[in-house]
C-alpha cells in the first residue's frame, strides 16, 4: 500500500511563536476591517469582495486566502443591515441564509471527527464568506438601484485580465509554464502550484500519442513505454494538474475546468449587468471576454454546457407560457435522450467505463461502498485522503496511486460531514434553482426574449451550470474560492422577493 504524504498544516509547519504572531496580526486586520466596513456603503463592500474573490491572494493558511479571511471580516455589517429580513421576514433568502448557517455550525462540529482542526476550518470560513457576499448583494439589491451593476464593472478589470491570461497561455503555453513556476503563481493560483516542477512542465509539454503526458493518467504502466511507464507505475500518490496538457490552459487557475466554471459565471453576472443598468459596453466586452475564456479553456463539458443550458432556459421560458405543448416536448427529448443512451449502452458497452468518466464512476463506488458503514458521520474533514490511498489498488489495479476526491459535490459533502450535510446542501442547491425557475416563470407576461426573462434565465444558467459542473467535479455548491461571490450574487439575485424585476430605487445603504 503506498504511504500517503500528508500535507504539512499550518499548525504543524511552524512555532508556537510563529502561530501566536500571525494569528494576532490577523486578529487585529480583521477587527479593523470590522470596523471600517460600517462606515463604507454596501456598493462598496460587495465590490471589494468581487475583487478579491478574483485576486484571492493565498498564504500561510492554504486555501483559506486572504480573500475569504477579509470577506469573513464584513460579515458583521452585512449581519447588521441584514437584520430586519433576517428577523422579520419569511423569505427564500432568510431561508437560505439559516440552511448556510446551519451548514457551517454543523460543519464545525465534523472537527470532532476530522483528521485535523484546520481541516474543517476552510470550509467554516469559506461557508462564512458566501454568507457574507450575499448578505452584501442582498441589500444592495434591495435599495441601491444601480449598485449592483456598478459592483460588477467595478471587477470587470481584473475579469479581463484573468480572461486574456488564459488565451495567451492555450496559444503560448511556454508562458503558462514559465507563470506556474513563478513566485506570483502561489499569490494567485491555488496551494497546490508549489508541487508543479520543472521536470514535470517539460515532459508534459512532450506529447504522447497527441496527448499530453498528464492529459490522461490513467493510462495503465507500459502502454506509453520509457519513461512515461515508469512514472505510471509508481506507487506514490500523484496529482498532476489538467493545465499542464497542452490542450488546456488555465490562466490562474491550475484546472483548467475550474477555470471555464468561473468564467460561465462571470459571463452571466456581466451579461444580467448588461440588461439591468448603464455600462453596458463595459459589461458586454466582459461577457464575450468570459465567453472566449471558457473556450480556452479547453473544457468539452463547459463547450456542451455553454450550449445546452441556455437553450434549457429559453425552453422553460416557453414551457411556462405553452405549457401543454412544452409538456409534449419535453416527453419526446426525454424520450429521445433515453433511447439514445440505450443504443449506446447495447453498441458500445464501454463507453460510459472509458476515460474520465469512467474513472468518476469508480470513484462514486468507492464512495457507495463505505456509506453503510459510516453513514451519518461520513468520513470527516481529511480522513478521505487515507482511505483512497488504502482501498486504490482494489478500484484502480495497476494504476498510479492518486488522492483524487469523490469528483461529486454532494459525496464530497458527505464524506467530509456526513448525512446531516449532505441534506443541507442539497437544500442550499434546491432552493435557489428552483427560485430561479419561478422567476423565469414569473415573467410570463412579457415577450419570451423580454429583458426580464432573459435576467431570470441567466441567473438559472448561472446556478444549473454550477450544479452540473460540481456533479462530476471538485467543486462545491457555490464553486471554489473564485467563483463563490459571484455564484452568491446569482443567489441573491434568484431569492429576491418577487414584486418587481427591477431593484427599487432608494438610497444607497449605510
Amino acid at each position: 500500500m503506498a504511504r500517503l504524504q500528508a500535507d504539512p498544516s499550518f499548525l504543524d509547519s511552524r512555532s508556537t511563536l510563529e502561530v501566536v504572531l500571525i494569528l494576532g496580526l490577523v486578529a487585529i486586520a480583521a477587527v479593523a476591517v470590522a470596523v471600517l466596513a460600517f462606515r463604507l456603503r454596501s456598493r462598496w463592500l460587495l465590490a471589494a469582495t468581487l475583487v478579491l474573490g478574483v485576486v484571492q491572494f493565498f498564504g500561510p493558511f492554504g486555501f483559506t486566502s486572504v480573500a475569504l479571511l477579509v470577506t469573513c471580516a464584513l460579515f458583521p455589517a452585512a449581519v447588521w443591515r441584514s437584520r430586519r429580513v433576517l428577523l422579520g421576514v419569511r423569505t427564500g433568502s432568510t431561508l437560505w441564509v439559516w440552511l448556510l448557517l446551519a451548514l457551517a455550525v454543523w460543519q464545525a462540529i465534523a472537527v470532532l471527527w476530522s483528521e485535523k482542526l484546520g481541516s474543517a476550518a476552510y470550509p467554516v470560513i469559506f461557508a462564512g464568506a458566501a454568507l457574507t457576499v450575499f448578505l452584501l448583494a442582498r441589500d444592495v439589491i434591495a435599495h441601491d438601484a444601480d449598485g449592483l451593476p456598478w459592483a460588477i464593472a467595478v471587477v470587470a478589470p481584473l475579469i479581463l485580465v484573468s480572461a486574456l491570461a488564459v488565451v495567451a497561455f492555450r496559444l503560448f503555453p511556454g508562458l503558462e509554464a514559465h507563470y506556474l513556476l513563478s513566485h506570483t503563481a502561489t499569490l494567485f493560483t491555488e496551494p497546490d502550484v508549489v508541487r508543479i516542477t520543472e521536470d514535470e512542465v517539460l515532459l508534459a509539454g512532450d506529447p504522447v500519442g497527441q496527448q499530453g503526458l498528464f492529459y490522461d493518467i490513467t493510462v495503465r504502466p507500459g502502454a506509453a513505454g520509457g519513461m512515461f511507464a515508469e512514472i505510471l507505475a509508481t506507487t506514490d500518490p500523484t496529482g498532476f494538474q489538467n493545465v499542464l496538457a497542452p490542450d488546456k490552459s488555465g490562466g490562474f487557475f491550475l484546472n483548467g475546468n475550474t477555470a471555464a466554471l468561473f468564467f460561465a459565471i462571470t459571463a452571466c453576472v456581466a451579461a444580467w449587468a448588461a440588461l439591468s443598468a448603464r455600462r453596458r459596453a463595459l459589461h458586454l466586452v466582459t461577457l464575450v471576454a468570459s465567453l472566449v475564456a471558457v473556450v480556452a479553456t479547453g473544457s468539452k463539458t463547459a463547450l456542451a454546457l455553454l450550449i445546452a443550458l441556455p437553450v434549457a432556459a429559453l425552453f422553460i421560458a416557453f414551457w411556462v407560457r405553452r405549457p401543454r405543448l412544452g409538456t409534449i416536448i419535453a416527453a419526446v427529448i426525454a424520450v429521445g435522450v433515453a433511447a439514445a443512451v440505450a443504443v449506446v449502452a447495447r453498441v458500445a458497452p464501454g463507453a460510459f467505463h472509458e476515460g474520465t468518466l469512467g474513472d468518476r464512476l469508480v470513484l462514486w463506488r468507492v464512495v457507495a461502498d463505505a456509506f453503510p458503514g459510516r453513514w451519518f458521520e461520513g468520513f470527516g474533514f481529511g480522513h478521505w485522503r487515507n482511505h483512497i490511498v488504502a482501498v486504490w489498488g482494489h478500484y484502480f489495479p495497476d494504476v498510479a496511486t492518486q488522492t483524487w476526491p469523490p469528483h461529486n459535490l454532494f459525496l464530497q459533502a458527505w464524506v467530509d460531514a456526513g448525512i446531516v450535510a449532505l441534506l443541507l446542501t442539497i437544500a442550499l442547491v434546491a432552493v435557489p434553482l428552483v427560485a430561479s425557475v419561478l422567476r423565469i416563470a414569473e415573467a410570463r407576461r412579457g415577450a419570451l426574449l423580454a429583458a426580464p426573462t432573459l435576467r431570470a434565465g441567466i441567473v438559472f444558467v448561472g446556478l444549473a451550470w454550477v450544479l452540473l459542473h460540481g456533479l462530476a467535479d471538485t467543486t462545491t455548491f457555490l464553486g471554489d474560492n473564485h467563483t463563490a461571490p459571484f455564484v452568491a450574487v446569482l443567489t441573491a439575485l434568484a431569492l429576491m422577493p418577487t414584486r418587481t424585476d427591477q431593484p427599487r430605487a432608494t438610497e444607497g445603504s449605510a
